[in-house]
């Protein structure tokens, strides 16, 4: 692959003391600014080199209201190491967000800590101040600091040495507040010290394989219950490093995945593999001209969804009688098949009050179209008539079968046909011929979507590369890379450019990448040196105000490659272009969103990532950009209205083929006057709403579906999906502890164009 840059010099200021660095940044698309970095301290002066991904939260009162809060800028919490000594322990320390200076006054001397991990920092008492995880080969102790750098509780571990350390993660595995650390050899609870322990693994993820309400561990291949229960494991022919959870089939069980890095010379040990929730193998992926593997990130790199495109079947029964269908029966996403028969198919609709066909017969259990595989359509001369429909058989996706009519009120000319609903294609209208007293034919509109509708991407890199997969496991892009040293460099992911697709951040040994999601093409490149061990870029808002930041880190004691030292933090070097709907806090190496709130604490119920946004190492939020406001969904067009939630927390809705009109009050929705009033939502029982905004087949771009899921797990959904193209879906889940207390519409009059939600 040939890339050529074009070179922009940018002239950078950084607020620190820093030593000579090049701001020489290769870019074609996305134009970065160098705000301040940190690369020298009074305080163990030779200890500067930075390999662990720095973790990120607030640590300071910055506006001096006496409360640290997201109104407070985030801080960046980093181990620091001399020389070459990676492996012998580091130091911790917490850098301002503001100006990179240094927190921590070290008056207790510094806390040793492993430099090659990364720590872990949240809530874990639950008195609104988070707090940092770390350890050390050399210590006895899971040690957590407070936000001046004090050892505020140790929690004994089951041994010291290499096998006690690596990256932390967090969790409240059993929901009961009360907060788990799952850390290299063993699961430690904050308030009770050892859970369990378990062999060596360098990074544990969790999370709700089973659906059972409680997160289990999967950690070095394995899968065990939250009280230390073996599940399953699974079998590489070497060590199971990083691991991420995904869902590519659309079903409600996470996949696993894995990265088997082996080494550079046993490179036929190293495979990267998607595992189902059960621990079987889904696909594997043995890549000889590119081994190794890190962190992955998963992400909608990979574009949007494909519209969708639509066939008629034949028409089943007989039509003869009329030229044209009696009626179209349009299905929606949610819509039930709803069928009155007796003898024979009397009448079809999509509700049980309005039906085509004719009075006869008896209502039937509606059938949930979405389940459907396949219809055996019977047809002939009944006794009592003509031609007609006499019977429907519906083959379910769970092997089961439903039958509707009788094969047994016929004289001659019967006939049994098919209609197939294939992989990845649903029903969208159905045609019905009738006289009105039986029906006499149908014919069924599939739309079908491409394979390639599922627009998530998993991206990895190896030891000479970055490599994009697809859903399928094919190989979408490769991008070379640098990582000659440890064949583990990891990944991460944000939308630079708000265009709904995120990017791709990587480094090696000289640079670090923003590339794009769907081709790999390289949008930007910074010279910055690392040895190389898993760390990865990281893009966090920083002050708050909607504009992020990309927090790097560097290290030059391998001297070929010596370019810099320390942490750098970038800015858009474009106002008109901010990075906007960042992450206010990155608090783990296995970061998800949804494994934390945006104020440090973790949910005791947390939302399963892959039944909502989606994502993995991705610091794009698509549910909340900070406490009180969501991102604008859809467009900023027309007029905008504000609309306070009353105390009932009712929100009304009119909907067709898209979202018309919404409101808090019948008296005062925004929007047209079309589609139907829906039952009203109680927003207080809302968990998230789904919004799918697109260009719709009637013009413009609009809101055209809301799918709200409710906390006893039920959802509703209004508009719908089959309308529009170039669809963008977005998840706005709501916090734990808050409400929405107001929506800002968009519109034009006719439909929904833009919706933002405001919390409590």
């Amino acid at each position: 692959m040939s890339l050529k840059y074009f070179v922009l010099t940018i002239g950078a200021i950084s607020s620190a003391l820093s030593t000579a660095h090049a701001d020489t940044i290769h870019s074609n698309e996305i134009y970065t600014n160098l705000k301040w970095s940190w690369n020298q301290s009074q305080f163990e002066p030779s200890s500067v080199q930075v390999m662990a991904t720095p973790v990120v939260a607030q640590l300071n009162d910055d506006n001096s209201d006496n409360i640290i809060d997201n109104n407070d800028v985030a801080d960046v919490i980093i181990i620091t190491f001399k020389n070459n000594d990676y492996a012998k322990g580091g130091i911790i320390r917490a850098l301002s967000g503001t100006d990179g200076a240094e927190l921590w006054a070290y008056n207790n001397g510094a806390i040793i800590a492993d430099a090659r991990y990364s720590p872990a920092v949240a809530d874990l008492d639950g008195d609104g101040v988070v707090e940092i995880v770390t350890t050390s080969s050399s210590s006895n102790f899971i040690n957590i600091l407070d936000v001046d750098g004090n050892i505020k509780k140790q929690i004994p571990k089951v041994e010291s040495g290499w096998r006690s350390v690596g990256d932390i993660s967090l969790a409240d595995l059993d929901g009961d507040a009360s907060i788990e650390i799952l850390s290299a050899n063993a699961v430690y609870n904050y308030d009770t010290g050892l859970v369990f322990s378990h062999p060596w693994a360098p990074s544990s993820i969790s999370g709700d394989f089973n659906g059972d309400s409680r997160a289990e561990v999967f950690t070095g291949g394995a899968l065990y219950q939250s009280n230390g229960s073996f599940d399953w494991q699974y079998q590489a022919n070497d060590t199971v490093w990083f691991s991420s959870l995904v869902n590519l089939d659309g079903d409600k069980q996470p996949e696993v995945i894995v990265s088997v890095p082996a080494t550079y010379n046993s490179a036929e040990n190293s495979v990267f593999t998607v595992l189902e929730h059960d621990g079987t193998t889904k696909w594997e992926v043995t890549n000889l001209e590119n081994s190794g593997g890190g962190v992955q990130a998963v992400s909608n790199f990979l574009g949007r969804e494909t519209p969708i495109t639509t066939s008629l079947s034949k028409i089943f029964g007989y039509a003869n009688y009329h030229s044209s269908p009696s009626a179209t029966i349009t299905i929606e996403e949610s819509d039930k098949l709803w069928i009155r028969s007796g003898a024979a198919i009397d009448a079809i609709g999509t509700a049980p009050n309005s039906v085509v066909g004719g009075n006869g017969g008896y209502l039937n259990s509606p059938i949930d179209l979405s389940q459907v595989e396949a219809i055996d359509i019977t047809s002939g001369r009944y006794w009592w008539g003509r031609y007609h429909v006499l019977a429907l058989d519906f083959y379910l996706k769970d092997g089961s079968q439903v039958s509707m009519g009788s094969k047994r009120y016929y004289s001659h000319h019967i006939k049994t046909e098919r209609v197939t609903v294939p992989h990845n294609s649903f029903i969208k209208s159905i045609n019905v011929w009738t006289s009105y007293w039986l029906v006499d034919g149908l014919q069924f509109q599939i739309a079908s979507v491409p394979d390639n509708h599922d627009i998530k991407g998993i991206v990895y890199a190896g030891y000479s590369a970055v490599d994009m997969y697809n859903f399928k496991g094919e190989k979408v892009w490769s991008v070379p890379n640098d990582d000659i040293n440890s064949g583990k460099i990891g990944v991460s992911a944000y939308d630079f450019d708000n265009d709904g697709i995120d990017e791709v951040l990587v480094q090696d040994r000289q640079t670090v990448r923003i590339l794009d999601g769907q081709t790999g093409r390289v949008l930007s490149s910074i010279d910055n040196s690392s040895g190389t061990l898993w760390e990865y870029p990281i893009v966090v808002d920083l002050a708050g105000d909607d504009n992020a930041e990309l927090i790097v880190v560097a290290n030059d004691y391998d001297r070929p490659y010596a370019i810099n030292h320390g942490v750098y933090v970038y800015e858009s070097a474009d106002d008109d272009k901010p990075w906007k709907n960042a992450t206010r806090i990155w608090n783990q190496h296995s970061y998800h969103f949804s494994n934390i709130s945006q104020d440090g604490s973790i949910p005791s119920s947390a939302t399963s990532s892959w039944l909502t946004h989606n994502t993995y190492r991705s610091s794009t939020l698509r549910g909340v950009v900070n406490n009180t406001k969501s991102p604008i969904f859809g467009r900023q067009t027309g007029e905008i209205s504000n609309h306070h939630v009353l105390n009932d927390q009712t929100l009304f809705v009119r909907s067709g083929f898209a979202i018309d009109a919404l409101g808090t009050s019948l008296d005062h929705l925004a929007g047209g006057d079309g589609g139907a009033l829906r039952s009203p939502v109680n927003l207080a029982q809302v968990e998230s709403i789904q919004v799918t905004s697109g260009d719709y087949y009637w013009g413009g771009n609009h809101i055209i579906a809301l799918k709200f899921t409710f906390k006893n797990g039920s959802s509703i959904l209004m508009g719908s999906k089959h309308y529009a193209s170039n669809k963008v879906v977005e998840t706005f889940t709501i916090p734990q502890g808050t409400q929405i207390q107001q929506m800002n519409v968009w519109t034009n009059g006719w439909l929904v164009d833009g919706l933002q939600f405001e919390l409590n």
